[in-house]
């Protein structure tokens, strides 16, 4: 019989010490037996029982005497730490000890990243929900600035479309080793894609933890949702296959309060991994649109200080005039949209607070454009006529793109519906990019792994 335990090192009077005793011990030693140390190659350490050596003590409780074993030795913190849990195979005449399973994989990626930041290699990374590629790019383009080099590694999106669009408009973000899956992400088999990431980014999808998307599909809380609610498991399926680095994640603000971010946290946590989270608004980051997201940055336990509070702001100055199109007076854009304005006036008797919000183009924010602006809703943005204040527009793709800081090249040749659709659902580009700059200028300077992990 085999018995698997536990055990964390002690110290006493200076000397670091394991300790062992009940039945658990009764598998491989009796009271009185004798017992030595041996250094395995594999870097673990076994007490094997012997002729000669430490003996193994006895403690009697109630009518049964229990051996014990308590060995204290410098080995215990010349290869690891006091206050370390080692995992203990207890077997006839042997105790194997060695460090979990996650804290070798820690140790996995910690290297992993450090070499490839020091020999100058090209980072790998993971792609979850990837959408139109926004996120993806902006952190690429945010990296290479710091002279970092990356590549997409691996890529998954729902959305055929998108999928082909990235393709067509990122394949520098590419190489011959990369998996593209056009699914969802609970198909995938992680295990059978992609041995490792250096990074792994994800914008899980919000339609069951924004507020529209709980009134809307009339959910109590976000795990409800029949396609969204389960996300958040595949996502840690991810890291836990993946095994990355860093960990890279952003979803609507209210997604801080679901139950979903509860388990990420405290799954990454116990994973190794240290977290920093914040709602950032693209409005601080050289961007016109206002849109707030949740952004987690994860970053392995053993490498250095990463903190999103150090990452510099840029505050946009720029007017929405500044980025518009020039569309024409007479232009079939400009609409009366007469439907909307009764809706709004019924909406206010009724308490809703539901409006259009009319735009002149003096303003230096604009509120979010969603995913399905094409459709002209209620409480979207809307430029005013400059001349007739009864006609408003919505905003262009390519205005689209420019109030989110969207490099258009990223949505040429899409239709304005998919560029709506696309860059709807992406995220603030300025602001990924200064993230991945700022992870780019850290991995530029010494990483410092954890010289217990490193012993391993």
């Amino acid at each position: 019989m085999n018995v698997l335990q536990f055990v964390k090192i002690g110290e006493h009077k200076g000397v670091s010490r394991v300790y062992f005793d009940g039945m658990r011990l009764a598998n491989a030693f009796a009271a009185g037996d004798f017992y030595r140390l041996r250094l395995n190659d594999s870097g673990s350490v076994s007490i094997v029982k012997a002729k000669q050596g430490r003996k193994v003590s006895r403690r009697k409780k109630g009518e049964r005497v229990n051996p014990v074993i308590d060995c204290r030795h410098s080995v215990w913190s010349s290869l690891f730490k006091v206050g370390d849990t080692l995992r203990a195979v207890i077997r006839a005449g042997e105790i194997i000890l060695s460090r979990p399973h996650q804290d070798k994989r820690q140790t996995e990626r910690e290297q992993r990243l450090t070499q490839k930041a020091q020999r100058g290699g090209k980072l790998s990374i993971a792609s979850l929900c990837s959408g139109a590629g926004v996120m993806d790019a902006a952190i690429i383009n945010g990296l290479s600035s710091a002279n970092v080099k990356s590549t997409i590694k691996l890529s998954i999106e729902r959305d055929g479309d998108l999928t082909d669009l990235t393709l067509a408009n990122q394949s520098d973000h590419f190489d011959r080793d990369t998996t593209v899956i056009h699914g969802n992400l609970e198909q995938v088999d992680f295990n059978h894609t992609h041995h490792h990431a250096d990074m792994l980014v994800a914008g899980l999808a919000c339609t069951g933890a924004s507020i529209a998307g709980r009134t809307k599909n009339k959910l109590q809380h976000a795990e409800q949702h029949d396609s969204a609610g389960a996300l958040f498991y595949y996502f840690l399926r991810a890291v836990d296959s993946l095994n990355p680095a860093i960990v890279l994640l952003e979803n609507v603000p209210s997604y801080e309060n679901t139950a979903s971010f509860a388990v990420i946290k405290t799954v990454l946590a116990n994973l190794g991994y240290r977290l920093s989270f914040q709602t950032m608004n693209g409005n601080d980051y050289n961007a016109i649109e206002g849109r707030e997201r949740l952004v987690m940055l994860a970053v392995s336990n053993g490498l250095g200080e990463v903190d999103l509070d150090a990452i510099p702001t840029t505050p946009n100055t720029r007017t929405i005039n500044d980025i518009k199109e020039r569309v024409d007076n007479d232009s079939q854009r400009w609409k009366h949209y007469d439907h909307l304005k009764q809706k709004a006036v019924r909406d206010k008797a009724a308490g809703k607070g539901f409006a259009r919000k009319l735009l002149t183009g003096e303003e230096t924010t604009a509120p979010t454009v969603r995913a399905g602006y094409q459709k002209a809703g209620s409480c979207d943005p809307y430029l005013v006529h400059p001349l007739d204040t009864n006609k408003s527009r919505l905003f262009t793709a390519i205005e689209h793109c420019r109030l989110k800081g969207i490099p258009s090249a990223l949505f040429a040749g899409a239709s304005e519906s998919l560029t709506h659709r696309g860059a709807g659902q992406s995220v603030i580009f300025p602001l990924f990019e200064t993230i991945g700059r700022y992870l780019g200028q850290w991995l530029q300077s010494p990483l410092q792994l954890n010289e217990n992990l490193t012993a391993a």
